[in-house]
């Protein structure tokens, strides 16, 4: 749990129950991990933290718009057809006015994804974290993390 942090999560707008759904049973096993522990200094979870809303890549939303994000981090986000991939790389150069620091998060399902990264090295550096700094349990060929930082030429 980020503690005092303000967190974002965005999708399609039919996802948005599962992503509420989601959040409500990770805070209640958080909750339920400090209790078993009797941690005297609980992280406080606040309902106000987290808020869920649609955002279509590329296209304007004004929470988006008017907000400044430490990290934006996007997961399971790439997939093989150009036409969805444009409008995520679109997203992620408006973000640069509001954040430096993107973290991609990818599951290789295709070789086809892989004509995203040309696209998107353009703009920014693309840096592979390295598989043995990935959590064992996760570790996986297949599961890749990426951090993006914009290029300054």
């Amino acid at each position: 749990m980020i503690k005092g942090a303000t967190v974002h999560f965005t999708d399609r707008q039919v996802l948005i129950p599962l992503i509420e759904k989601n959040i409500d049973l990770n805070c209640k096993i958080v909750e339920q991990e400090q209790e078993d522990n009797d941690i005297d200094e609980k992280a406080p979870i606040l309902a106000n933290q987290f808020k869920c809303f649609e955002y279509l890549w590329g296209e304007p939303n004004e929470i988006v718009e008017n907000t400044e994000y430490d990290f934006v981090i996007g997961c399971d986000c790439i997939y093989e057809s150009k036409d969805m991939w444009m409008p995520l790389s679109k997203a992620l150069h408006e973000q640069l006015a509001r954040s430096k620091n993107i973290i991609l998060a990818h599951e290789l399902r295709s070789q086809k994804d892989f004509s995203f990264w040309p696209h998107i090295q353009e703009t920014f550096e693309v840096e592979r974290v390295p598989t043995e700094l990935l959590d064992e349990f996760w570790r996986c060929e297949a599961i890749r993390i990426f951090y993006l930082t914009f290029k300054s030429n």
